[in-house]
C-alpha cells in the first residue's frame, strides 16, 4: 500500500508539473554543505528539505560554482526522512547506481513519499544588487521513490512555486548568481512576480551483473513585473539528462560511468514605455556603459550549453561503504542583446574544469550511522566582448568541501549533528579594464537536531550556524558609479566577514499508518564588520519559513 501511495504521489507530481502555468525565476540558494547539492527553488522556501537530498539531480548545475548568499545550513532533518543513502547515485546522480544504492540500504530508507505546502519570506539590506532585496513565496513539493519490482528502482520530485517581490533586484536574470561574468541590468527594481514549475525523476535497473539509469528533469519559469510602468517580462527552460551504467566486479566493487547534459536557455523584455529607463551590461569588472530606452523593447537571449563525463567507484570493506565519483565538464555561455540578429554573441563565456566527491558511510551498530562527504570542484574560464578584439576577462573558481554526518537512534529519542566546512575561491582578471579581484571565502559550519518520540507524537528541535571568513582583494572602489553601484557594491559582500544562523521546530503525528508534520523555521544572517567605506552592505537579512505536509 505504501509503494502504491508513493508511486501515485510521483505520478501526480508529473501531471502537476506539465500543466500550463507561468513558471518563474527563484533566487540562487547554496547554503554550506559538502553534496554541492541542486538549487531548488529560492532562498526564500528551500529551508526544511532534507540536507542529503539533491545532489542526484539532473538539474544540478553543470560545470558551474554557485555565489550564494551567506546561509545557515539545512537542518539533518531526523524527522523528515531516513538517514543519508551511500552511493554514487545520491552523491553525483550517476544514473547506473540508483537500484544498487537503494537496494542495499536498510529497509526503511528503500521507499519514502512526501507532499508538502510551505509559505516563506525574507527582508533585509544584507544582500547583493543581483538579489531580491524584500519578497515572499509559497511552495508545493512533492515527490519520493520507491522499489520497482525486485531489481528496479524509481525517484521523482516536483517544484510548483510562486513569488512575489515589493523590491526586485536590479536585473531579471535567473543566473545572476552564477560564475559568468556577463549580466544584463536596468536601473529600476520594479515590483516582480516569478512562478515556477520542476520536473525530475530517475529510473535504475539492475540486468546481470549491471545497472543501468537514466534521469532527466525540466525546470520552466516565467518572471514579469506588476502594477508598475515599466515591464519587465522574462522566459526560461531548462531540459537535462543523464544516462549511467556501472557494473559489479567482485562481489563488492561496483564501477560506473555516466554522461550528463543540460541547456538552459533564457529570453527576457524589457521596455521603456511609458517609464525611461536605462539599460546596463555588466561586463567583469570593466565600467557598465548605460544605455537610454526610449524606444522600442529590447529582447535579451541567454544560451547554455553544458555537458560532463565521469566515473565512480563504490567499495564495500568491513561494513564501510567507500564512493568515489570524478566528472569532467564544460559549459558555453552566450548572451545576445536582440534575439532576432543572433550572428554573434554580445558576450560570450567558456567554462571547463572537474569535480571529485568521496563519500565514506558505515552503521555502528542498529542505532547510528555515520557518514563524511567531500568534494572539490575547479573551473576555468574565459570572456570575449563582440565589441573588442581578443580575450576580455579570464577567471576560474573552485571549492573544497567536507561534512560529517552523525546520526543516532534511542527508543524514544532520535539526535542528528552535521559539521563541516566550505572553502571557496573567486579569480577574475579583466584586461579591459586593467583590474583583477580575488576572493577566497572559508565557512566552518554547524547544524544540531534533537527529536522526542511521544507515542504517535514527535517533537523535534534544532539549530544551525555558519561563519564566512574572507581573504584576498578587491579593486579600489574609486571608479565610476555603475561600477560603484554594482560591481564593487557584490564584491564588497563576497568580502565581507559575516555569520548566519537558523533555529526550527519540527512536530508531526502518526494517523492511521500516516504522518502529518508542521515545521517553522527562522534565520537570520549579518556582516561581522560594518565597513560603508568598502560600499559594503549593511543591515540583517532574516528568512522566515512555514511547512505543512503529509507522507504516506
Amino acid at each position: 500500500m505504501t509503494r502504491v501511495l508513493t508511486l501515485r504521489a510521483a505520478v501526480a507530481g508529473a501531471f502537476l508539473a506539465t500543466l500550463p502555468a507561468r513558471h518563474a525565476l527563484a533566487a540562487q540558494d547554496a547554503p554550506p554543505s559538502a553534496w554541492a547539492r541542486a538549487h531548488d527553488a529560492s532562498s526564500v522556501t528551500n529551508s526544511t528539505t532534507l540536507s542529503w537530498l539533491g545532489a542526484w539531480s539532473p538539474l544540478r548545475p553543470l560545470a558551474d560554482v554557485a555565489r550564494g548568499e551567506v546561509r545557515a545550513p539545512m537542518a539533518p532533518g531526523v524527522l523528515d526522512g531516513p538517514s543519508p543513502v551511500a552511493g554514487a547515485f545520491m552523491l553525483t546522480g550517476a544514473p547506473g547506481a540508483l537500484a544498487s544504492d537503494f537496494l542495499r540500504a536498510r529497509e526503511p530508507s528503500r521507499r519514502f513519499g512526501e507532499l508538502r505546502v510551505q509559505r516563506a519570506q525574507e527582508r533585509g539590506d544584507f544582500h547583493r544588487p543581483f538579489d531580491m532585496a524584500r519578497g515572499a513565496a509559497s511552495q508545493l513539493i512533492g515527490g519520493g521513490w520507491s522499489p520497482v519490482g525486485s531489481r528496479g528502482m524509481a525517484m521523482g520530485r516536483f517544484v510548483i512555486d510562486q513569488e512575489y517581490h515589493e523590491v526586485s533586484a536590479f536585473t531579471q536574470r535567473v543566473s545572476a548568481g552564477m560564475t559568468s561574468p556577463f549580466v544584463v541590468t536596468d536601473s529600476v527594481r520594479p515590483p516582480m512576480q516569478r512562478t515556477r514549475a520542476r520536473l525530475e525523476g530517475a529510473l535504475g535497473w539492475l540486468v546481470g551483473g549491471f545497472g543501468v539509469g537514466l534521469s532527466g528533469g525540466l525546470d520552466s519559469r516565467e518572471h514579469n513585473s506588476i502594477d508598475f510602468p515599466l515591464r519587465r517580462t522574462g522566459r526560461w527552460a531548462t531540459p537535462s539528462l543523464a544516462v549511467g551504467v556501472e557494473r559489479r566486479l567482485l562481489g563488492r566493487v561496483r564501477v560506473g560511468g555516466f554522461y550528463r547534459w543540460s541547456e538552459p536557455t533564457e529570453t527576457f523584455v524589457l521596455s521603456a514605455n511609458p517609464l525611461a529607463t536605462v539599460l546596463y551590461s555588466v561586463q567583469g569588472l570593466d565600467e557598465p556603459a548605460g544605455i537610454a530606452l526610449t524606444g522600442p523593447p529590447v529582447f535579451v537571449r541567454h544560451d547554455r550549453r553544458a555537458s560532463a563525463i565521469g566515473g565512480s567507484l563504490d567499495v564495500t570493506l568491513l561494513g564501510t561503504v567507500v564512493v568515489l565519483s570524478h566528472e569532467a565538464g564544460q559549459r558555453a555561455d552566450d548572451q545576445y542583446f536582440q534575439i532576432t540578429a543572433r550572428v554573434r554573441p554580445t558576450d560570450a563565456w567558456r567554462l571547463d574544469g572537474s569535480e571529485t566527491r568521496l563519500q565514506i558511510s558505515r552503521a555502528l551498530g542498529t542505532r547510528t550511522d555515520v557518514m563524511l562527504v567531500a568534494h572539490a570542484l575547479s573551473f576555468d574560464g574565459e570572456g570575449r566582448r563582440s565589441d573588442l578584439p581578443g580575450l576580455a576577462i579570464r577567471g576560474s573558481d573552485a571549492q573544497q568541501a567536507a561534512e560529517l554526518d552523525v546520526r543516532r537512534r534511542w527508543s524514544r529519542w532520535q539526535a542528528g549533528v552535521i559539521a563541516g566546512v566550505t572553502n571557496r575561491e573567486y579569480v577574475r582578471e579583466d584586461f579591459v579594464a586593467d583590474l583583477a579581484a580575488r576572493v577566497d571565502v572559508a565557512t566552518p559550519f554547524v547544524s544540531g537536531e534533537l527529536a522526542r518520540h511521544f507515542g504517535a507524537t514527535s517533537v523535534a528541535l534544532g539549530a544551525s550556524w555558519a561563519n564566512r571568513t574572507p581573504s584576498g582583494q578587491v579593486p579600489n572602489v574609486n571608479r565610476g558609479a555603475n561600477y560603484r553601484r554594482l560591481q564593487a557594491t557584490e564584491l564588497a559582500y563576497d568580502a565581507a566577514e559575516a555569520s548566519a544562523w537558523a533555529a526550527w521546530l519540527s512536530l508531526q503525528r502518526a494517523v492511521k499508518g500516516r504522518t502529518v508534520f508542521v515545521q517553522l523555521r527562522g534565520e537570520q544572517a549579518s556582516p561581522s564588520t560594518r565597513l560603508p567605506s568598502r560600499l559594503q552592505p549593511g543591515g540583517d537579512r532574516t528568512r522566515l519559513a512555514f511547512s505543512l505536509g503529509y507522507r504516506p
